[in-house]
C-alpha cells in the first residue's frame, strides 16, 4: 500500500516526559491547596466541596474543610 501510495505512514509524535519537581525540603515551605467537589453526604445533605491544605515536604494534611463550592473565598474564611 505504501508503494502504491494508498497509505502514507506518519511519524509518531515524540512523547515529552516532564521532570518531576523536587519536593520542598522543610515542613511549611509550600502548602498545596486542592478542592474536590463531590456529593460527600450521599444525598443526606447538599453537594459540597472539600478543600484540603497539604504540606509539600511531608504530604501532611494541614487543614481540610467543607465549603458550598470551590472558590477562592472559601480559602480566606475561617
Amino acid at each position: 500500500m505504501i508503494e502504491w501510495e494508498i497509505w502514507i505512514s506518519f511519524r509518531r509524535k515524540t512523547v515529552r516526559i516532564h521532570q518531576q519537581r523536587a519536593r520542598r525540603p522543610c515542613f511549611g515551605e509550600m502548602i498545596q491547596i486542592d478542592g474536590s467537589p463531590h456529593n460527600w453526604f450521599e444525598g443526606r445533605g447538599d453537594a459540597c466541596c472539600l478543600i484540603v491544605f497539604i504540606d509539600d515536604a511531608t504530604s501532611y494534611i494541614v487543614h481540610m474543610q467543607f465549603f458550598p463550592s470551590e472558590t477562592s473565598l472559601g480559602l480566606v474564611k475561617k
